[in-house]
């Protein structure tokens, strides 16, 4: 059998296809579904890290309190949402790991599909949360401490939020907090919006008015939009949809 001959590194040879560039942080939060599952159900994961044309590594998903028995080489569809774009590829377990705590290898996507996430799809919820009006703080109005609301709809760029005291005006800067579940995940987070539109309600016991502010969504986390339209999506498979 003849020898072989070391490659000379100089040599050119073509260069290997460039991996599709996902702008994953560690952190963002993934929606998994596993192409065997008849239920077609939705797990979430967050991302570990990642080597770009070689494997994403996620926490292992979460059912009935424990952690899910995944096999290796079973087949994943993805799903990420990156900006107002929700990115989809399909994908498969190279490594599922226990120690020193469970996550997964998965490959990395040779391509990937995106669609723009409809501004006008929301969810009716009742999510209890608190209000900073930061207008008012800078012009040095109100006690600095948070007020009570009620998110009664939600989307990936707004939401219609309630309370029995004002809240601000049209434009005024705010911060709403609530915790958010989704899975196993049970995250607090705090969005920034302007508010763009008021009107009153009246009250069911007929003695007042319940202030309604339509509040825009700016600025916000690549992992805290996922979290959102995950809670959306949720929301809207239950039959939760206006």
């Amino acid at each position: 059998m003849p020898a072989t001959t070391p490659q000379d590194p100089t040599t050119p040879h073509a260069a290997p296809e460039a991996a599709p560039s996902l702008h994953l942080t560690p952190g963002d939060i993934l929606q998994l579904q596993f192409v065997a599952d008849p239920q077609e159900t939705r797990h979430y994961v967050r991302l570990i890290g990642y080597l770009a044309g070689h494997s994403l590594i996620v926490t292992t998903p979460r059912s009935g309190g424990g952690f899910l028995l995944v096999r290796e080489d079973q087949v994943v569809v993805a799903r990420l949402l990156s900006g107002e774009s929700v990115f989809g590829f399909n994908t498969r377990v190279l490594r599922s790991c226990t120690r020193p705590y469970p996550y997964l290898h998965l490959e990395y996507p040779a391509a990937f599909e995106h669609i723009v996430v409809r501004k006008a799809q929301r969810a009716i919820v009742q999510l209890i949360g608190s209000v900073r009006n930061h207008t008012w703080e800078e012009a040095g109005r109100g006690d600095g401490h948070p007020l009570a609301c009620l998110i009664e709809d939600l989307s990936t760029t707004g939401a219609l939020i309630s309370s029995r005291e004002p809240l601000g005006e049209v434009g005024d800067r705010l911060s709403v907090t609530a915790r958010f579940e989704v899975a196993e995940f049970h995250d607090d987070i705090t969005l920034s919006g302007t508010i763009r539109n008021h009107r009153e309600r009246q009250r069911q016991e007929a003695t007042g008015h319940v202030h309604l502010y339509g509040v825009e969504f700016q600025f916000l986390e690549p992992k805290d939009s996922m979290v959102i339209y995950a809670y959306v999506c949720k929301q809207i498979a239950a039959g939760y949809k206006t």
